[in-house]
């Protein structure tokens, strides 16, 4: 059961973040994301019920650019674990403080879970490119973006065949584990050692890579629309 739950979550992971990695939403400019990341916290924060609003945003941008909805699904999805985990272990404080209600409950689980899929949304956004530009401004060593978002990926999905194979072989779980996590380590080592060159080297620039401007516009604008939303909900709310 517990091999199927980590085999699950495996699966969740990489088709909420590193799936379809060229896709047009993620080759926009990274200031048009960030702004947009921005200014999602910052209409939640001045309106939680605006949430809903950054929820729909967020289904209408995924499926403009890749056409379905597995990452916006699998988003939701991880994002609700932690949501109603902490929901869950909050009856029994609520209730011992005297302050138990389904509201309070439920403000719990909506808050966790907007704040989860805003953390999986950054991570799915902020592309190695991007995390390799902001690198260069501190160090010509721009190289292990690109190598972890290659590597974490290619794990999870080691782990999971791993996981299946020692369950058909009836290994307990525990050397289960071991076996997985001496693997991974192994594969990490091989990938270091065949990138050390490169590691080690000061890059003299960064390989530009053309922006998508259809989306850079969309962020902008569904910017400008968090930003006014918010502005209207501290004057008038």
């Amino acid at each position: 059961m517990l091999r199927e739950a980590i085999g699950f979550l495996s699966n969740i992971i990489v088709n909420s973040i590193f799936v379809n990695p060229s896709a047009p939403h993620r080759r926009a400019s990274a200031l048009s994301k960030v702004l947009f990341l921005a200014s999602a916290i910052f209409a939640f924060y001045e309106s939680p019920s605006l949430g809903l609003v950054v929820a729909a945003e967020i289904l209408i941008i995924y499926v403009l650019s890749t056409g379905d909805l597995v990452e916006p699904a699998s988003m939701f999805v991880l994002s609700s674990i932690p949501a109603l985990w902490m929901a869950a272990t909050s009856v029994p404080f609520l209730a011992f403080s005297g302050s138990l209600s389904s509201y309070k409950v439920f403000e719990i689980f909506y808050k966790t879970l907007f704040y989860s899929l805003f953390a999986i949304l950054a991570a799915g956004l902020i592309t190695p490119r991007d995390l390799s530009r902001i690198t260069y401004v501190f160090t010509r060593k721009v190289a292990f973006p690109h190598l972890l978002w290659s590597l974490i990926p290619s794990q999870l999905k080691d782990a999971t065949v791993s996981f299946n194979v020692q369950e058909m072989k009836g290994t307990p779980l525990s050397s289960s584990l071991f076996a997985v996590f001496s693997e991974q380590l192994e594969r990490a080592d091989q990938i270091m050692i065949a990138n050390y060159p490169r590691l080690e080297s000061k890059v003299k620039r960064l390989v530009k890579g053309k922006e998508n401007e259809k989306f850079t516009f969309a962020f902008f604008v569904v910017s400008s629309i968090n930003v006014a939303l918010a502005l209207i909900a501290y004057f008038y709310l």
